[in-house]
């Protein structure tokens, strides 16, 4: 009996325990191990205290600065950060939370995900490549304090790296940088590329959001449950391709697979819930490549980031027959940098994303009053070609298809069916027509009028308030017009082989600027044009290995912005065709903007996401419209993205043009296009001009095929590509058509 009532004492006694067990922990009791062991349940729930602390900040991590807005915290043991907003307590973490995620990976992908650098590095011999990280390498870390944040050091000890990576807060982002100056090579091994933070803000296949890619004009890719595995990542080098070289007649300069599209900013950015984040490479950004990996590829994570290309990858020909991939010895000496901008709220999208990035280019390039209105008439611009040569057996043939004569007759036409505001680039006005004599960009072509006659047709067009650009071409050289050395003068690549096909090279860009613009440029201003039309350097950045011009491809980029810089001193104005960002810093206007559908096999659709960053800033134009595939649904296109109309024209019929180099130009002729030219100069320079001086500020589809794009000053313009009509409450949009929704705010 005794015996018995000690038994129930004992299970009474259990079961208070138990009973408070979930309001202030066993643990507090001293019994959870022994709790845990018996029943099963409360080592789980121990381990899942243990994670966080009660101001949701996981336990191991330490406040090492904060600002107004955000809080930087640092797990020295882990050597991982993360970041929260005051406001929203909203975090982004620099490595995904694997201990609470269930995923099967190998061995050196979990420390991939766990590591702050993943570095390709290189033996003596610079051939074979291979990839570690700093948790593989086993990295010695070292702290220090610095201002705004913390100062990471990795010592990998058995490669001899000492690889810096500073933590900064800045009032809305967290940027990680290394300073060059720091970055050690200590022994035989030689670093090839660094990814920097790979997987910040990295989402699982259950969060909801997506991921923007810097394809063409942007595209998205959501996160999905259901996905196959995919054998590539998204990876481009950011301003185009690397590697030059000539790749058929007209587009010759790049080694570009046309189902890529080019890369015009250093961006990348996740979607997660009500967070976001925009990641921008802020230094450095001359050669880096964007990844960006849908969940699928390797690892079941959405991810995207930057990869500094530390020095330059090569094939050296070893024998006639026998290639091998190699390295320079010399490392690019840049500062390297990324921001991430962390979004929240109603920012929390590609449109919060592209505002964030058009704020920092605008700050950075005091970007004001480029847009070139008349009474919110937005500019029509008009490309006239003038001459191309014709290769012969023999002789070539000059055709001519416009003289200066005829364009100011191209001008009046237009000026006469209501054209107010234009601007005109001449093409092939130069001796021999389009690239005739480059790398001389002088004299002008007699059969068309010679320089009297340019001279005379622009000071004409200024009295008429048309500005005329002269379309020139800073990157190419023909040996047979002679005028360079072909030894001295020309890219060379790293295996120092120089970039030519037959006779046909590429002008070294510090010779480009020093011996060939310096020259060219003045003489041409005292013609009385208003600008130059930069062919080419704004869709392309090279590197050249010339031992008297040698230049990184931050040299190319100042070089061009050297030449188009004098241009817009002399003359007034700059063109640039193509948009690579950094060109904002003196374009006043981007021509061939990217328009493009992304072809990547994991995206889900484009966006317009570089016409969101910079319209408002200077004016954008896509592909000429008279050269369109889908005329009517390119139409809307540009209406949905806020472009504005381009025509290549001629005064002569194209036909002419038919065996040359400029065969492109099917369909020209001035007076088959001016229906046309009013029809949209009307809707869009007319109707649409006064939206060119604020920002958009949404887009998105509404419905099937049916998009939205919303300005700042509350103007909606909805755009229908479906061949039948869609209704909204009392609006009705015609099938392949669009409407324009005055805003109360706009003008």
């Amino acid at each position: 009996m005794r015996h018995s009532r000690w038994l129930i004492v004992c299970g009474l006694v259990m079961i208070a325990f138990l009973a408070l067990a979930p309001v202030v922990g066993a643990q507090g009791f001293g019994f959870g191990n022994l709790f845990g062991g018996f029943f099963g349940f409360e080592e789980e729930e121990e381990e899942e205290e243990s994670k966080v602390a009660p101001d949701g900040i996981p336990i191991g991590f330490s406040l090492v600065a904060e600002n107004r807005n955000l809080e930087l915290f640092l797990d020295a043991e882990q050597a991982q950060l993360l970041v929260r907003d005051k406001e929203t307590q909203a975090i982004w973490r620099t490595n995904p939370d694997l201990d609470n995620m269930q995923m099967s990976v190998g061995q050196l992908w979990e420390k991939h995900m766990r590591s702050q650098v993943i570095i390709q590095y290189t033996d003596d011999k610079k051939r074979n490549k291979k990839t570690t990280n700093n948790i593989d390498q086993q990295a010695i870390v070292t702290y220090e304090p610095i201002p705004r944040g913390v100062r990471a050091i990795f010592h990998m000890q058995a490669l001899g790296f000492q690889i810096p990576v500073e933590y900064r807060l800045g009032e809305n982002y967290l940027e990680a940088r290394i300073p060059d100056d720091l970055l050690l090579e200590t022994s035989t091994y030689a670093l090839v590329t660094i990814e920097l933070v790979p997987f910040f803000g990295a989402a699982t296949d259950d969060d909801v959001g997506y991921m923007v890619i810097p394809d063409s004009s942007g595209a998205v890719t959501y996160f999905k449950k259901d996905h196959p595995r995919y054998a590539r990542q998204f990876q481009e080098f950011a301003y185009g391709p690397d590697e030059v070289r000539f790749y058929g007649m007209r587009d010759y300069f790049i080694a570009y697979n046309q189902a890529r599209r080019q890369v015009f900013g250093p961006y990348f950015g996740l979607v997660n819930g009500d967070q976001a984040f925009l990641g921008l490479v802020t230094e450095g950004d001359f050669d880096v490549k964007i990844n960006a990996a849908p969940s699928g590829y390797i690892v079941d994570l959405y991810r995207a980031g930057a990869e500094f290309e530390i020095r330059k990858e090569y094939s050296a020909l070893l024998s006639r027959t026998r290639r091998v991939q190699t390295m320079e010895g010399q490392r690019i000496a840049t500062d390297r940098a990324v921001r991430w901008y962390l979004l929240t709220g109603e920012d929390a999208n590609y449109v919060g994303m592209a505002n964030t990035y058009r704020d920092y280019l605008r700050e950075k390039y005091n970007i004001v009053g480029r847009l070139g209105l008349k009474d919110d008439v937005a500019p029509l611009h008009v490309r006239i070609t003038q001459a191309v040569t014709k290769p012969g057996l023999i002789l070539d043939e000059l055709i001519t298809v416009t003289t200066f004569e005829q364009a100011r007759e191209i001008v009046e036409r237009l000026q006469e069916i209501g054209i107010s505001n234009m601007d005109v680039t001449l093409v092939g006005w130069t001796e021999r027509g389009v690239d005739g004599i480059v790398p001389r960009h002088w004299p002008p072509e007699r059969a068309l009028g010679g320089a009297k006659g340019l001279q005379e047709f622009a000071q004409w067009a200024k009295e008429r308030g048309v500005d005329v650009f002269l379309e020139d071409n800073y990157l190419d050289a023909n040996q047979s017009n002679g005028g360079f050395s072909a030894r001295n003068d020309v890219v060379r690549t790293a295996a120092k082989t120089p970039v030519h096909s037959g006779r046909r090279f590429l002008i070294s860009p510090i010779v480009a600027y020093n011996k060939f613009a310096r020259e060219s440029i003045p003489r041409l201003a005292e013609l009385g044009v208003a600008g130059l039309d930069l062919k080419h350097v704004g869709e392309m950045l090279i590197y050249d290995r010339n031992d008297t011009a040698r230049a990184e491809r931050a040299d190319t980029a100042a070089a061009w912005l050297n030449i188009a810089a004098l241009a817009r001193k002399l003359m007034g104005r700059v063109a640039v065709q193509g948009g690579n960002a950094f060109f904002l810093a003196v374009a006043d206007k981007v021509t061939n903007a990217p328009i493009d559908e992304s072809t990547h096999v994991f995206v889900d659709h484009s966006i317009p996401f570089y016409q969101i960053v910079i319209h408002g800033l200077v004016p954008v134009y896509g592909y000429p419209s008279n050269l369109r595939n889908d005329p009517r649904k390119e139409f809307l296109r540009m209406v949905e993205y806020g472009m504005l109309p381009i025509f290549e024209l001629t005064y002569e019929d194209s036909a002419l043009l038919r065996d040359t180099e400029y065969a492109m130009l099917f369909s020209s002729q001035f007076d088959t296009w001016l229906e046309t030219v009013k029809e949209e100069f009307e809707a869009i320079n007319v109707g649409m001009g006064m939206l060119q001086r604020v920002a958009i500020v949404s887009h998105g589809q509404i419905a099937p095929n049916v998009f939205e794009t919303g300005y700042e000053d509350g103007t909606r313009v909805i755009v229908n590509y479906n061949d039948y009509p869609y209704e909204e409450d009392s609006v009705t949009v015609p099938a392949l058509d669009y409407v324009i929704l005055k805003g109360e705010h706009s003008l």
